[in-house]
């Protein structure tokens, strides 16, 4: 994504049913081919049973196993990441244009038995943080903290 992209409101009026369901993003900006993407990090222990699964076939590839998910729910894959925090972790970056995908994505892989002690942090480019704090901003003198 290049730095400096403008911000860009998205409203979609798709619908299998056809009456319309309409939705407005105001935090989706364009991705590399020109659609709307929005970033997550999902990350996890794997569980007892999926090491030993992956320790019976270590040549195992979970990179397509997580790329055939996350493309069959719209989304794309950016960057997989095996980690030694807490015994075997995996960390994975991708994107989706509807940002109750990734939570069905979490779902589904904590469902399957393949990860525990889950975390999904949607990420934020640069670009999209300069408008939150350009919202921020404006909201400032509308806020009272306790005490005051």
């Amino acid at each position: 994504m290049a730095i400096g992209r403008p911000f860009l409101l998205h409203f979609s009026t798709k619908s299998s049913s056809g009456l319309g369901d309409a939705r407005v993003n105001a935090f989706s900006f364009p991705d590399n081919d020109g659609g709307i993407a929005m970033h997550f990090c999902l990350s996890g222990e794997y569980t007892p049973r999926a090491i030993n699964n992956i320790m019976e076939n270590p040549t195992t590839n979970r990179l397509e196993a997580a790329e055939k998910l996350i493309e069959a729910a719209g989304g794309k894959l950016i960057s997989m990441y095996s980690m030694a925090v807490d015994g075997p972790s995996v960390m994975v970056i991708f994107d989706v244009p509807d940002p109750t995908v990734a939570p069905a994505i979490t779902g589904v892989v904590v469902a399957a038995g393949a990860i525990q002690n889950v975390k999904l942090v949607r990420l934020f480019t640069q670009d999209e943080i300069k408008v939150v704090r350009q919202h921020a901003a404006k909201l400032k003198a509308a806020y009272s903290p306790p005490g005051s």
